[in-house]
């Protein structure tokens, strides 16, 4: 019998996508789009967020133990089912490889400049690909552990550093203006990629009543992680910071010290992140095989496991600038995800439900 995982596993499998998104400078580039309206913008976006899941939920609750490929076919057959697959499986694929690449770019940069990059790619690539052979109790299980340290580090950090905040940087509160906070900033709401998961979560739940929670309470959670990590930044840090080329949450932990016996913290920081973007990528691969398995029918979605991984390695080793992930990150994944979750994603389940409603 395939596993099944509990609410507060399922939340935490969600919350894991979010604040391993705020690895990717996120909060930076929303600075450099938004500027000190950065406060206002992602409260904004949370809560379009936030009613975004409760309109998923509800769509849910006539295809309660299935996911988007089923509710895809539903609507429009199997071709429909196959493309849906497809853009999925191309998407995570695309979040995987950014995501692994710019924390083996931060690692070389910060630690490791002799290391070859192929090598800390395959760090991370080679646990993920094992853990998915044991299936989807031991990602759950490990994540738990994983995603409280990580959420616990950053409050940890933002408590130290609080002698150094200066709320003056907040203001003027609407940064560029309302059109660039309000309007054009709402396209930040891409942050939130763990709907992209949320579709496909319904037949993995043990209670499939607990969707509507799980939806809301991590949906909320990650939002709360997205403003306090964003207003962090802004407040130690001048308007627009020299972190580009290093993750923030770094840069922020380097800041903080403990008197005179311990200092530079940001090597502990590093390692609980280099344990969250493995547990990431364990889910994120975990998804992909299972998309896989229902497209293609094969009985044991881990034994292509070590396949997917070699892709995602030869992709992110093909991304030789930063300049490259930074157009990723901003372009490429930005609206992708716009399209493809909170688009056509959307719009099918929206029809799907109708379709359902006019039988009846």
């Amino acid at each position: 019998m395939e596993y099944r995982v509990s609410k507060k596993e399922g939340i935490l499998l969600l919350v894991i996508v979010m604040t391993n998104q705020l690895l990717l400078n996120i909060p930076n580039n929303f600075l450099k789009s938004t500027s000190t309206g950065l406060f206002l913008n992602t409260i904004y976006i949370t809560i379009i967020a936030v009613v975004f899941a409760l309109l998923i939920a509800k769509l849910f609750k006539s295809f309660a133990t299935k996911d988007i490929l089923d509710v895809s076919e539903y609507l429009g057959g199997k071709v429909l089912r196959v493309i849906i697959g497809i853009a999925y499986i191309t998407f995570f694929v695309i979040i995987s490889t950014t995501l692994v690449r710019y924390m083996a770019h931060s690692l070389t940069v910060i630690y490791f400049s002799s290391t070859p990059i192929a090598f800390i790619l395959l760090l991370f690539l080679v646990p993920a690909a094992y853990i998915n052979c044991l299936g989807l109790k031991a990602i759950a299980r490990m994540n738990i552990l994983i995603i409280l340290a990580a959420l616990f580090t950053m409050i940890i950090i933002g408590i130290s550093l609080f002698q150094d905040l200066d709320f003056n940087y907040l203001f003027p509160i609407l940064g560029y203006g309302i059109n660039e906070t309000f309007l054009i900033g709402i396209s930040n709401i891409a942050v939130f990629s763990l709907f992209g998961f949320l579709y496909f979560l319904p037949p993995l739940l043990r209670e499939p009543n607990d969707f509507r929670k799980i939806s809301i309470i991590s949906v909320a959670i990650s939002g709360a992680y997205l403003i306090f990590t964003s207003t962090l930044l802004l407040v130690v840090f001048p308007y627009i910071t020299h972190s580009n080329e290093l993750m923030s949450g770094f840069l922020l932990a380097r800041l903080v010290e403990y008197g005179e016996f311990i200092q530079r913290i940001d090597a502990l920081f590093i390692f609980i992140w280099i344990l969250a973007t493995l547990s990431y990528i364990s889910i994120t691969l975990f998804f992909i095989l299972s998309i896989f398995k229902k497209l293609t029918g094969i009985k044991r979605q881990s034994v292509i496991a070590p396949s997917i991984a070699i892709l995602i390695l030869g992709l992110a080793l093909a991304i030789q600038r930063s300049s490259n992930l930074e157009f990723i990150e901003q372009y490429i994944y930005k609206y992708f995800a716009l399209i493809l979750i909170f688009g056509f994603s959307f719009l099918i389940l929206l029809l799907a439900t109708l379709k359902q409603r006019r039988n009846s």
